[in-house]
């Protein structure tokens, strides 16, 4: 053989002596190279045992009776090296943890409860629902608003899982300082500040003031922002599975927004109850995007106007009204009452055993129950305030569901925070209602004294009511 071979093949002909030592290590760099380009390529190259599997997850039972499993379905994939993976390292904490700060139950009372009682957020971190926060692993990387957003929360959340004594550090001050102000640049853009991602942004800092235990006015300035937000998107921008997430997870503060400044709530409006009823599945009889739950909020999406009628009856023009606008008022908020007594006989009385049996999360389900009930105060209260001897009944209707929301919190929900946090607007509710109905019902036994003498339809004197309203935070006219 010639010394000045380069390659050297391995033929019957071409025998190698066995102290060719030269000679076969050429012979084995030849032979590797091309499946150690290959490596390269996909990009394994010097690491080692790929397709070897982890020993502990080997059946341990050669049994023939053992499932037969696929190997795809056996072996995890990968995770990428994503964006949001990348975060979720940096700072050690998964933003999916926060799902159930997402849900519509979330309120500016439940703002006020964390401020007060830090402690309780321990007990719904971790406990995944679907919510927007699903889609944040494919989103994050592509809006500077939303990275810093979602890095300021995960920060926050990081620091208060190991100290949650101490205040927030300098740099997560600085965190949020940069989120806002990116956010600020992308809605000054009258383009930019349509994009989803930057709604998403502006809800994860309503979320990043919860988990600094802010006060309820450092909320709301969040959530009134992402209101506002979702106003001027209209439903056009609701249609895709991240859209429709991220309204469904405001309409609680919406609705209970509207109330407050005694508005209408846009919501209400004919293409977004079709946007809203676009949303519902079947995976869990009452998660948020549930058909009870939609339903539910369809509904209820009218209570604020007919509230803002029936406040410019009482405070305003009262016996100078039309006849014919009171009674319009009246029957709407019949028309909504019944609604939502058929809504509880579907999924709660004896029609529901009829309904398709799927997966009931029992927590939601009372929720939901005490939200119906909330709003059933409400309307009965409205429809007694504007006629208390044809809706006497309906005092004693609100009296009675008060006392059912506290039982629900009491007794049917499987922690306290559980309670005190997804309930505590409608515990307020239930509570102002039941400290409010000595003084109803004593103008209630005034009309049923001189009722005789009247000659015409009686109306809540402005002060009973407005006292009612005051202990709920509701504005209502002043006086013209």
């Amino acid at each position: 053989m010639s010394t000045t071979v380069t390659h050297v093949f391995i033929t019957a002909t071409n025998k190698l002596e066995p102290d060719d030592k030269h000679a076969r290590k050429r012979i084995r760099k030849q032979a590797m190279s091309k499946s150690a380009q290959a490596r390269k390529k996909r990009g394994g190259y010097g690491q080692h045992n790929l397709i070897q599997y982890p020993a502990e997850y080997l059946p341990c039972s050669g049994s023939k009776s053992d499932p037969q499993v696929s190997v795809k379905a056996l072996i995890p994939a990968s995770l990428a090296s994503s964006s949001y993976e990348k975060m979720r390292i940096r700072y050690n904490f998964d933003l999916l943890d926060l799902s159930q700060l997402t849900s519509f139950h979330i309120s500016y009372a439940t703002a006020n409860i964390l401020a007060n009682k830090p402690t309780m957020l321990t007990e719904v971190l971790g406990h995944r629902d679907w919510s927007y926060l699903n889609y944040l692993p494919g989103r994050i990387g592509h809006n500077s608003a939303l990275d810093k957003a979602a890095a300021c929360v995960a920060a926050r959340a990081q620091q208060w899982l190991a100290s949650p004594s101490e205040p927030v550090s300098s740099s997560i001050l600085k965190l949020y300082s940069s989120a806002l102000a990116a956010l600020q640049a992308e809605l000054q853009c009258p383009n930019a500040c349509l994009r989803p991602d930057v709604l998403c942004a502006t809800q994860l800092l309503g979320i990043y003031e919860l988990l600094k235990m802010s006060t309820e006015d450092a909320w709301r300035y969040h959530s009134t922002g992402a209101t506002a937000l979702i106003k001027l998107r209209g439903p056009g921008r609701c249609e895709t599975d991240f859209e429709k997430a991220l309204v469904l997870s405001h309409v609680g503060q919406i609705f209970h927004e509207a109330l407050n400044i005694n508005q209408t709530c846009f919501l209400s409006d004919d293409p977004w109850q079709a946007a809203l009823r676009s949303i519902p599945t079947t995976d869990n009889l009452f998660s948020d995007r549930s058909e009870p739950i939609i339903s539910l909020l369809t509904t209820v999406c009218r209570v604020p106007e007919y509230f803002y009628k029936t406040t410019q009856i009482i405070c305003v023009t009262r016996h100078d009204t039309p006849v014919g606008l009171v009674d319009d008022v009246k029957n709407n908020l019949q028309l909504l009452r019944l609604q939502l007594l058929h809504w509880y006989e579907t999924f709660f009385g004896p029609a529901s055993s009829d309904y398709p049996k799927v997966a009931i999360d029992k927590d939601r389900k009372h929720e939901a129950l005490g939200f119906s009930f909330a709003v059933s105060i409400i309307l009965n209260r409205l429809l007694f305030c504007l006629d208390p001897v044809e809706n006497a009944p309906c005092e004693a209707t609100a009296q009675d569901s008060a006392l059912k929301i506290l039982m629900i919190a009491n007794q049917e929900l499987s922690a306290v925070s559980q309670a005190e946090l997804f309930m505590a607007i409608k515990f307020k509710v239930a509570k102002v209602t039941l400290a409010t109905a000595e003084r109803w019902r004593d103008w209630r036994m005034s009309v049923c004294a001189q009722a005789g003498s009247l000659m015409e339809t009686l109306i809540m004197p402005k002060d009973v009511f407005v006292d009612w309203c005051q202990r709920m935070g509701w504005e209502t006219p002043r006086q013209p």
